[in-house]
């Protein structure tokens, strides 16, 4: 871990921000943005830890703003195979490779991409409770399972704002289930506690800025928007590659 200095922190403070408001908005999405980024400053077990208390206080605070859009048996579905197995895999975060899980992931979203570029009607086979077993596995060993979520969360047929509280939901309850594994192994130290508790200061005002952005989109939008992120997504794990 490289030392911390001031302007780090405010580099770090805009980066969650910045974020947590797109994945407050999409849903998903904020470890696949951030997570790369605290590489630059963090080892790997150490970003992957870092971003767990932020993502429980932003995803807290999206339960309060949405929590009457929440719809339990859906998020039950994939909770059902997804939180026991990240409570497990959260434990050999510190010793598998980050370069396996990565390209673990990458190949999925290829898949997942060109299918949907060439049918808007596809959709990848597997009920919710199939697709919490990737998201568990990949949750508790990198924290980066938002395109599996994203799969399984779609087969529910949920509104757009349900979709968004539903994730929150199965996403808080992902974060508590990893933390035992974390501190166990010692990569989630108490210096990586404070300073993610500060950071996550600053995902708390991009909940109440993504239900904004959130009124302002219909669900073709959406569509649209999940899409693009999935492409950006894609194209910078593949450049990681090269």
């Amino acid at each position: 871990m490289l030392e911390i200095s001031a302007h780090i922190i405010i580099i770090l403070s805009i980066l969650f921000f910045l974020g947590f408001t797109l994945g407050s908005t999409l849903g998903f999405g904020s470890p696949l943005v951030i997570i790369p980024a605290l590489m630059l400053f963090f080892e790997p077990k150490e970003a992957i830890a870092l971003i767990v208390p932020a993502m429980l206080i932003n995803n807290l605070a999206k339960l309060w703003l949405f929590k009457k859009s929440i719809d339990v048996k859906s998020a039950f579905r994939m909770g059902v195979t997804a939180l026991p197995l990240a409570f497990l895999a959260s434990f050999f975060t510190e010793s598998v490779h980050p370069l396996v899980l990565k390209l673990f992931v990458t190949i999925v979203l290829l898949y997942v991409v060109i299918n949907r570029l060439i049918s808007k009607r596809f959709e990848p086979k597997g009920s919710a409770i199939f697709w919490g077993i990737p998201t568990g596995i990949i949750s508790g060993l990198s924290g980066t399972a938002g395109p599996f979520m994203l799969i399984g969360m779609r087969k529910q047929r949920l509104t757009l704002t349900h979709f968004v509280a539903t994730v929150a939901l199965l996403q808080t309850a992902l974060q508590i289930i990893r933390i035992p594994g974390y501190l166990a192994t010692e990569i989630l130290s108490t210096n990586l506690i404070w300073l993610s508790l500060f950071l996550a200061l600053f995902t708390i005002p991009s909940v109440f800025l993504s239900r904004a952005i959130l009124k302002l989109l219909n669900p073709a939008q959406f569509e649209k928007a999940l899409d693009i992120f999935l492409i950006a997504i894609l194209i910078f794990m593949l450049i990681n590659f090269i």
